[in-house]
């Protein structure tokens, strides 16, 4: 008799547990797709002082620390509403955020993928894009546990004559084109479910996974030769950034079952550092700003700082800027040159100045002054 409640208690416990497991989990469906009509808000932050967090069942993400600075505000509208709609007849969706760019999409019950996209696609580059095989951009049901793999594949013919010299100047052969290929892997899994915890409150969420490998190379055509691989013979600019070559990352997706919105997302790059957090946060839009297309800026942060300062600089085309730091009477005591990357942050180390109040110029490649603002410094 009392074995058969022992078996039976135990048995309970396991089903009480499993149904609490269950109940916990959510399922993201096509209800959270974005439509015509939605303007999405999401905050902008490069910030890595969170952590990425644990993989695994009833995970708590604590992220409030987040402090972005910027808005990045996303209209949707019917495809026929593009500036470039003639270029994707297919479409039936389209979106547009601070940088004007323009994507593309077609919407299925069970998914939304990408058509192509019209702007800076790629950098420096003002072309319409078609993909050849079209990216997932949303995906429905999901739920923990769900794996899933992606290829998308998009090449873009360029006359050469509107291919800037520098670029091909280690070209030893005459050409009349280029073309640049553009073929995306990724590897997605839903790896975890929990709460994720913002500035403005708590969301019950899933995490989706994505391993991301993308491969931009760059073709010239030859007389009778035809396409001809010419990427590792190709100079450096730095309008195009990272746009060209091998670059591997890593998303981390955190979904909702009710907002439209991505509640957090995370890109992290080969070397597993935190290059930019994107999260939803509707209740403190009145302390950031919101970026719209016509809009730059920059600024620094968190300004006062111990000493590592984010730069960002908004709607700036991608390269190479000077950042010099002068005391308050106006005497330079410190310079140093960044790259621009496609997060149109970079980082700043400041620590070894003391305490105190500075100046901060950044400066183009050409040399020109573009802002001057305060920064001050704080002690640890």
């Amino acid at each position: 008799m009392k074995i058969r409640f022992i078996v039976k208690y135990i048995s309970t416990a396991i089903i009480v547990m499993y149904c609490t497991a269950i109940i916990g989990q959510i399922t993201v469906t096509n209800s959270t797709f974005p439509e015509a009509g939605d303007i999405l808000f999401t905050i902008l932050d490069t910030e890595s002082n969170i952590s990425i967090g644990d993989a695994g069942e009833d995970v708590i993400w604590d992220y409030r620390s987040l402090t972005g600075p910027f808005v990045r505000e996303t209209r949707f509208f019917e495809a026929s509403e593009g500036m470039s709609s003639e270029d994707f007849p297919d479409a039936d969706l389209v979106s547009l955020s601070a940088n004007e760019e323009e994507i593309y999409y077609k919407s299925f019950s069970n998914k939304i993928i990408e058509i192509g996209r019209a702007g800076e696609f790629v950098p420096g580059f003002d072309i319409p894009v078609v993909y050849e095989e079209n990216p997932t951009f949303r995906r429905a049901p999901i739920s923990f546990g769900d794996v899933d793999d992606d290829e998308s594949i998009a090449s873009i013919d360029i006359g050469a004559d509107i291919i800037p010299a520098e670029l091909l100047e280690g070209v030893p052969f005459e050409f009349d084109s280029v073309r640049i290929s553009l073929i995306n892997n990724s590897e997605s899994e839903v790896e975890a479910w929990g709460t994720v915890r913002l500035p403005d409150g708590d969301y019950d969420v899933i995490r989706d996974k994505i391993s991301n490998t993308a491969d931009t190379k760059l073709f010239a055509k030859l007389p009778i030769i035809g396409w001809f691989d010419v990427t590792s013979l190709i100079g450096d600019i730095d309008e195009l950034g990272d746009a060209i070559g091998v670059v591997e990352t890593i998303t981390y997706n955190y979904y909702s079952e009710e907002d439209k919105e991505i509640i957090v997302s995370i890109i992290t790059d080969d070397q597993d550092m935190i290059t930019s957090v994107e999260y939803k946060g509707d209740a403190i839009l009145s302390d950031t700003k919101v970026v719209t297309p016509d809009y730059s800026m920059i600024t620094a942060y968190p300004n006062p700082s111990f000493g590592s300062v984010s730069v960002q600089m908004v709607n700036y085309p991608l390269g190479e800027y000077r950042i010099k730091v002068y005391n308050v009477v106006g005497k330079e005591l410190w310079t140093e040159s960044y790259q621009l990357r496609s997060n149109r942050v970079f980082k700043a180390d400041l620590m070894h100045l003391r305490k105190g109040t500075y100046l901060y110029s950044i400066f183009d490649k050409n040399g020109k002054k573009l802002v001057t603002k305060r920064i001050a410094i704080i002690s640890i």
